[in-house]
């Protein structure tokens, strides 16, 4: 009876042992594959921020009776980031980024671009300064440029 109690504890003791090295070797399992993955995701975050602050489309600002269709934009960059902006009034006009002292002369139904690296941080106004054949001398906000450190 007794060699029979010492084989049962020596079994309970193996599973026991076995147990507890699939648990530890389990976390390590998960820790080696979290680092591998961490590494992969940092390796992959370096790319794409850089791709993506240089690479989205423009915001585009249509006017349409001398107002900016679907109101004042609001755009937030990073301060070092590239921004770019296309303006198209329905008259002649001036975009004017303001801070910035940019100033672009645009013609009826064409696109200004601009496009500044975001040097300053703050909100900056764009504004539209009118032109002939308009009520010359009027602004009209286009948009709110935060370049946020």
């Amino acid at each position: 009876m007794q060699s029979r109690r010492l084989s049962v504890g020596l079994i309970v003791a193996g599973i026991a042992v076995a147990v507890g090295l699939f648990i530890v070797l389990s976390d390590d399992d998960g820790s080696d594959s979290g680092s591998t993955t961490t590494a992969t995701s940092t390796t992959t975050t370096d790319g794409p921020p850089k791709t993506t602050s240089t690479a989205p489309e423009p915001p585009t600002i249509a006017f349409r009776n001398g107002a900016p269709v679907g109101g004042v934009k609001e755009i937030e960059v990073e301060k070092g980031d590239p921004v770019r902006i296309d303006v198209t009034p329905d008259v002649p006009a001036e975009v004017h980024v303001h801070g910035y002292e940019l100033t672009e002369e645009v013609k009826a139904g064409q696109t200004a671009k601009l496009d500044f690296p975001a040097s300053l941080e703050g909100v900056f106004e764009i504004e539209l300064h009118l032109h002939a054949g308009s009520e010359e001398g009027s602004e009209v906000l286009v948009a709110e440029l935060n370049v946020t450190p």
